[in-house]
């Protein structure tokens, strides 16, 4: 059967950008003319959504659905319903190529189906949903919501520990294959790498970048591109850059949705009080060709978060043009910035944040020129698209879907 007979349906469960969207844009882009199969994307679209085609270069074909607005756990039936109404439209003969999962409701859904019509089926973990979930209960809650929120939680734990039994894993960390391990007793995961293209930003197209944007060109321009909500730590950024000494002066700009559970959280963000050499920008979510230009205008980038990021996308994506990042040691990002002295914070607090930020923005530039070395031998090194690509077909060839 050839590549026109056959495809990789590629599974979401709605458009909430996040990881998932920037990790299968990275890596099926790249090992998209070599797999033996075209590419399908099929994804829900919950309210206020809307589809940008950019987010999936990589697929043919994009089929998808509407989501009511509904809560757990009738979201899961509705989404698990749909996905598999919609696979079944597809011929069996062409789905052959097998399926890669992402979320789990719709993962969850699609495996199931794919184990019954012995379809090939592969799982890309990007983390613990209900962890994830558990973030966004803030504040003091009563007994009854609480004993909602522990079910809910449970109800996801038990869902995605039944899929990652029942699937072949791929992740992209060894920090996620640790959780994976810690959380859901699942001792063999293929390690991925993510491809990246090494770009180091001239001095010219840093000033056109920044006169785009309207930034004083005497101004450092710091750039925090992530949802807003708790966990990624958007308030102890706030909090650093308020004991910045006043002789630094900073234009910082977030960029990111607004997370649905996070709208309070946000407006406590918007009413923070900051000194006169601090400048904040909030930009909204941006396109992914608009994300490049903010990390190429930017003297570094700031990846505040304090738990659950399992790969770190965002500082990947702003090493591959020269851009440091500045960050807390945890997760995936940890275990990339550990090969740059300085930009992990050596106290997980504000005040280490703070620390960071002033000792590299004080760097001389002979150090910010070796320092950019680094990261360039580092992108190259690590993420080469050759590595990348083979890892990617071996394991999919494990979990039997095409390569």
């Amino acid at each position: 059967m050839d590549r026109k007979n056959r495809a990789i349906l590629v599974i979401f469960d709605d458009l909430f950008t996040g990881g998932a969207f920037t990790l299968n844009r990275a890596v099926l882009s790249a090992a998209q003319s070599s797999l033996k199969a075209d590419i399908i994307v099929l994804t829900g679209i919950s309210p206020g959504q809307t589809l940008d085609t950019e987010w999936f270069p990589y697929a043919k074909k994009i089929i998808t659905y509407s989501i009511p607005d509904i809560g757990h756990p009738r979201r899961f039936f509705y989404i698990a319903y749909r996905t598999i109404q919609l696979i079944r439209s597809i011929r069996k003969e062409y789905l052959l190529g097998g399926v890669i999962g992402n979320i789990v409701y719709s993962a969850f859904a699609a495996n199931l189906y794919c184990s019954a019509l012995r379809i090939p089926y592969a799982y890309f973990y990007h983390g613990a949903l209900y962890l994830e979930k558990k973030s966004y209960v803030q504040g003091k809650i009563n007994l009854l919501r609480k004993i909602k929120h522990s079910f809910v939680h449970w109800l996801h734990w038990l869902l995605q520990y039944i899929l990652i039994q029942r699937s072949t894993v791929g992740c992209f960390s060894t920090f996620a294959r640790r959780q994976l391990n810690g959380l859901f007793h699942k001792h063999k995961a293929n390690l991925l790498s993510v491809p990246f293209m090494y770009h180091e930003t001239t001095a010219d197209e840093k000033r056109a970048a920044r006169k785009q944007l309207g930034i004083d060109p005497h101004r450092f321009l710091l750039v925090v591109p992530s949802r807003i909500e708790p966990r990624k730590g958007q308030d102890i950024l706030l909090r650093a850059l308020s004991i910045i000494p006043a002789d630094i002066k900073i234009a910082i700009i977030f960029c990111g949705p607004v997370h649905p559970n996070a709208v309070y959280y946000f407006s406590d963000l918007l009413r923070v009080s900051l000194p006169g050499n601090i400048h904040t920008f909030f930009m909204g979510e941006r396109a992914p060709n608009d994300m490049w230009s903010l990390y190429k205008a930017a003297d570094a980038t700031i990846m505040p978060s304090v738990k659950l990021e399992t790969l770190g996308m965002v500082t990947l994506e702003s090493l591959s043009v020269g851009t440091p990042v500045i960050a807390f040691p945890t997760g995936g990002s940890q275990e990339i910035l550990r090969h740059f002295a300085g930009l992990l914070a050596k106290q997980p607090d504000y005040k280490g944040l703070a620390t960071a930020i002033q000792l590299f923005l004080r760097l001389p530039p002979g150090q910010k020129t070796l320092l950019k070395k680094k990261i360039m031998n580092y992108i190259q090194q690590t993420h080469g698209s050759l590595t990348a690509i083979t890892q990617l077909k071996k394991f999919i060839r494990e979990a039997g879907v095409t390569a």
